[in-house]
């Protein structure tokens, strides 16, 4: 299954030379997500949904509060760019589907394209991509940099808790 978002050819001439950039930057403090303010609260929404079985939500500057600090489920969110190599790697080898499927109704599974998403990508300030967050109670828990598999990912979802 693919995501339900069309790539782009952009950038391809520089693939090599950043994912290799990347693939050195792993690591780093846990990057704090700026709070809201009070006195400008975020929209007012329903609590986003929970992935059905198979299915990864694409998110975006303007969904991310929806989608996933407010779902009523733990997310997992995947920061991404289509130029990656390593980010290519886990679509050919459906991580994200398939982490979809295994948590299906316990977990939320979003997709963010960094390229296309400016202010997420700004707050969440990932030290490289593909970059992991997971999320609780609209709160960072955990991240991991890099291209996991999905074993991998139920691994470290399982030592947080998530089964």
């Amino acid at each position: 299954m693919s995501k339900s978002f069309v790539r782009s050819g952009r950038a391809r001439q520089t693939a090599a030379v950043m994912t290799a950039m990347l693939a050195l930057t792993i690591g780093g403090p846990l990057p704090q997500a700026a709070s809201a303010s009070p006195a400008a609260p975020a929209a007012q929404t329903a609590p986003g949904p929970v992935a059905a079985a198979g299915t990864v939500i694409t998110t975006s500057d303007a969904t991310f509060d929806r989608d996933v600090l407010q779902s009523k489920a733990p997310a997992l969110v995947e920061l991404c760019a289509e130029w990656s190599g390593p980010c290519k790697f886990i679509e050919q080898d459906q991580v994200l589907e398939n982490t979809a499927r295994d948590h299906a109704g316990r977990l939320t599974v979003a997709y963010l394209d960094i390229d296309q998403n400016p202010a997420t990508l700004k707050k969440y300030n990932p030290k490289g991509i593909p970059a992991f967050y997971l999320f609780k109670n609209g709160q960072v828990v955990s991240y991991r940099i890099g291209p996991y598999s999905a074993g991998q990912i139920k691994e470290w979802l399982q030592s947080n808790g998530i089964s």
